[in-house]
């Protein structure tokens, strides 16, 4: 898909120097928003930056908002159009050497990408990298001690969550360490990299919509062969909108997770449960969900069933979607058979891990917090 580009890039395709980042930012219109967060952005340390803005609300008040932004440009594409779309047409655009899959209400410290670089520097077989990301609090205009991700966990029922949401940062995730996966929040990534794990040229699954993309993005580049690293000194702060109930057991909090279900928006509720079933389809092994297929049928069903009586309509919703995207899951996933560089059995100590109870939230303001 293309779209209308307003003011030219920093970086030029022809004349790359090294440790040039490029940050994709879609966003629905939210020039208010992105005008809080992209002066943080702009002042990152130690790297070249180029940034691309991509408005999918189908009106061009985004650029005037962001007119003292310095070296952001904005690529508009049609309303309606997906972050998986918005991301791929910004890469596609994009010139970096690295490459900053990002959301607009992503407040990043200065040296949040010259540490992410960094790691990748040092580790040659890193292939998505990502920070502390620690929650925001936009209606105080606070960054908070809660931490919102290090990195995603996967048990064997396929159950993904944020290594970590909801505690209070309390120096337990003080470790660089490789983590099954990445959120898309923040991630950065060597561009030859994402060009290796490009389906069909496209570096993220557009019949995702939005939604466990990036989850689906991290099994892919483990599946190649690649690792997903958490790199703690990088800090960033998330203004996240719809939130998980991290690693906190369905049964024993199930009123926290009813009220948690009830706050999500309809869409959200709608490509998370059809994504969940693309991402196993596309890239989980037959031995490796022979070996789990109690706990993932278990899981699902379980699901299905609490959707099915509480919101039937999104439920029928997310099955006609799935059902569309199926014949494109399977081409995937008979592509990523023939380009795998790992076996099946590499990935099964990731289904099993765990994370950490939850503990008291704290927060205080921006100015006092030292890093944003």
């Amino acid at each position: 898909m293309t779209g209308r580009r307003i003011r030219s890039p920093s970086l030029e395709h022809s004349a790359l120097a090294t440790r040039t980042v490029s940050a994709l930012v879609p966003s629905v219109g939210r020039g208010d928003l992105l005008a809080r967060t992209l002066p943080y952005l702009a002042a990152s340390t130690d790297v070249e930056l180029e940034i691309i803005v991509v408005d999918t609300s189908g009106e061009t008040a985004i650029a005037h908002d962001l007119a003292g932004v310095s070296g952001a440009s904005v690529l508009e594409l049609p309303a309606g159009t997906g972050f998986c779309t918005a991301i791929n047409a910004a890469y596609a655009a994009s010139a970096g050497q690295f490459v900053f899959v990002t959301n607009d209400d992503v407040f990043a410290t200065p040296t949040y990408l010259a540490c992410l670089v960094n790691a990748l520097e040092r580790r040659p077989r890193a292939g998505l990298v990502t920070g502390k990301l620690l929650r925001y609090d936009l209606v105080n205009n606070v960054a908070t001690s809660i931490i919102d991700t290090t990195g995603h966990v996967i048990s064997r029922s396929r159950r993904v969550a944020d290594r970590g949401e909801g505690q209070s940062d309390c120096g337990q995730f003080e470790h660089e360490e490789e983590v099954f996966g990445v959120s898309g929040a923040a991630l950065v990534a060597p561009r030859h990299v994402l060009d290796g794990a490009a389906l069909g040229g496209k570096i993220l699954d557009e019949s995702f919509h939005m939604y466990k993309d990036d989850v689906d993005l991290s099994w892919r580049v483990r599946l190649l062969g690649w690792e997903c690293w958490y790199v703690p000194e990088a800090v960033a702060y998330h203004a996240r909108t719809s939130r998980g109930r991290g690693r906190s057991s369905y049964f024993v909090e199930l009123r926290a997770f009813q009220t948690n279900e009830r706050l999500k928006p309809a869409h959200v509720r709608i490509h998370s449960m059809k994504n969940q079933w693309l991402m196993i389809i596309k890239n989980d092994h037959a031995l490796n969900i022979a070996r789990d297929i109690a706990r993932i049928v278990g899981r699902e069903v379980l699901v299905l069933a609490y959707n099915t009586v509480t919101t039937p309509r999104q439920t029928l919703t997310a099955i006609e979607l799935f059902v569309r995207a199926l014949p494109v899951a399977l081409r995937s996933r008979r592509e990523l058979k023939r380009r795998r560089g790992v076996p099946a059995v590499a990935l099964r100590r990731w289904f099993a891990r765990e994370g950490h109870p939850c503990v008291s939230p704290a927060a205080r303001p921006l100015a006092s917090r030292g890093r944003v």
